[in-house]
């Protein structure tokens, strides 16, 4: 009688600690989920990597090169040369 007690209460603690191991706080549905986060976020880490690389490259050529200066002043202010005709196109849609 005494063993199917003992029995019986390790029946529940194992099945506890199956029910922890997988929904617990850190089970392995937390693991998981924290795994592909991780994933998620590494990808996003290379991605500001590579755009701080970008920017870095653009603030040295915009203190260091006058002709990529007028490139820029000449693509996003649309400045232009004196002497330089503009060709205006009209987009079809």
């Amino acid at each position: 009688m005494l063993w199917r007690l003992a029995l019986a209460g390790l029946l529940l603690l194992n099945a506890f600690l199956v029910f922890q191991l997988v929904w617990g706080s850190n089970g392995l549905l937390r693991y998981f989920e924290l795994k592909a986060m991780r994933g998620r976020l590494q990808t996003q880490v290379e991605q500001v990597r590579q755009e701080n690389v970008r920017l870095s490259r653009e603030i040295r050529l915009l203190k260091n090169s006058p002709e990529y200066i007028g490139k820029v002043i000449r693509s996003e202010m649309h400045y232009v040369q004196p002497g330089e005709i503009v060709y205006l196109r009209e987009e079809r849609k």
